[in-house]
């Protein structure tokens, strides 16, 4: 039977602080087995596939030859094509991003004009009006 840790023992592997494992624990994120009241336990393997899952390490850019010295094949050259392909996928997400959050911003206005027309209006900041009469207060005062 492999032996479990200990939420010392996590907070050591994840470089984290106790207070903060226990946390997360609590709130369901790290996956833990409560023996007793208030002590918990946890097994080294779900750890790690918990942490692998969180990982959000992005795959490393191709590193291209600054001097070609001879004719390279279509065999070598397809990575750097699929690459290539990747990187127009990537400007269309953007693209196909920036589409989206217009889309949210049009929301929230429609979103503002349905509560404008249920409630009223907003109140408008006064806190430029509330500058205005302070300093004129500390003028009068001086």
């Amino acid at each position: 039977m492999e032996k479990l840790m200990t939420v010392a023992d996590v907070a050591e592997h994840l470089r984290l602080n106790r207070e903060v494992v226990l946390w997360k624990v609590r709130k369901g994120e790290i996956p833990a087995v409560k023996v007793g009241t208030k002590t918990y336990r946890f097994y080294k393997e779900q750890i790690d596939e918990w942490l692998r899952s969180k990982s959000t390490v992005k795959p490393e850019a191709p590193v291209y030859p600054s001097v070609v010295k001879r004719r390279t094949s279509k065999k070598e050259l397809s990575p750097v094509v699929k690459e290539t392909a990747t990187g127009a996928a990537a400007k269309k997400a953007a693209a196909s991003n920036k589409e989206r959050q217009l889309l949210v911003l049009e929301q929230a206005a429609a979103l503002r004009a349905k509560i404008e027309k249920r409630v009223g209006k907003p109140l408008p900041d006064s806190a430029e009006e509330i500058r205005a009469l302070r300093e004129e207060r500390a003028h009068r005062n001086s």
